[in-house]
């Protein structure tokens, strides 16, 4: 049962942090290109995140069956890489120019 609630939670993290990602990726997209720009960048950050989801986990593989590796260097990888995505996000500006914002209307949601 322990392998099945790993692999699950794998599963989910995989589609949380993939999902979540690629819509605030298009998101930005979409506020700092237009007409073919957009569609070329889209296709760049596809293909991007297609790469990710290939050496994501053969590298967390290879991390898992190497001699310095194991479960808990895995965990420390992954912790690390949010560690650089959170400060990477908190140093990154807001892509969409203020006078395009609007104010979010909680009552409407």
């Amino acid at each position: 049962e322990s392998l099945r609630a790993l692999a699950s939670s794998k599963v989910i993290r995989g589609v949380f942090t993939t999902f979540s990602g690629t819509v605030m990726g298009t998101a930005c997209l979409r506020d700092c290109f237009e007409g073919r720009e957009l569609g070329a960048r889209v296709a760049e950050a596809g293909g991007a995140v297609g790469l990710a989801l290939l050496a994501g986990p053969l590298a967390e593989g290879l991390l898992l069956r190497s001699r310095a590796g194991g479960a808990r260097a895995s965990y420390l990888l992954l912790a690390l890489s949010g560690l650089l995505g959170a400060a990477a996000a908190a140093g990154t500006p807001e892509s969409l120019p203020r006078e395009g914002r609007e104010a979010l209307d909680a009552a409407a949601v």
